[in-house]
C-alpha cells in the first residue's frame, strides 16, 4: 500500500502533478474520446442528432457523429 502524496503538487504515484493542457499526456482524454462522452451524453438526454453538435471542433464533431452511429446500431443505451 503506497503513502499519500507528501505534498499537494505531487500524485499518488509521488511524481510532480501535471499542470495545465498537453495533449498525449496520460490523464487528458483526446478528441475522439470528447466525441464519443459527447455522444453518450446526447443519448442520454434522448437527443439523436443533437442541436449543439455544430458547436463542437470539427475533429470532435466528426468522432461525434462517428459515435452516434455506432450508438444507434448498437442500441447504445442510456447506461451512462
Amino acid at each position: 500500500m503506497s503513502s499519500p502524496p507528501t505534498r499537494p503538487s505531487e500524485n499518488t504515484t509521488g511524481q510532480p502533478a501535471s499542470i495545465g493542457l498537453a495533449y498525449g499526456t496520460p490523464g487528458y482524454l483526446d478528441m475522439p474520446a470528447f466525441g464519443y462522452g459527447f455522444a453518450r451524453i446526447a443519448r442520454s438526454w434522448g437527443e439523436d442528432g443533437a442541436k449543439w453538435a455544430h458547436e463542437l471542433r470539427l475533429d470532435v464533431r466528426s468522432a461525434f457523429k462517428e459515435a452516434m452511429r455506432y450508438l444507434a446500431e448498437e442500441g447504445g443505451g442510456v447506461q451512462i
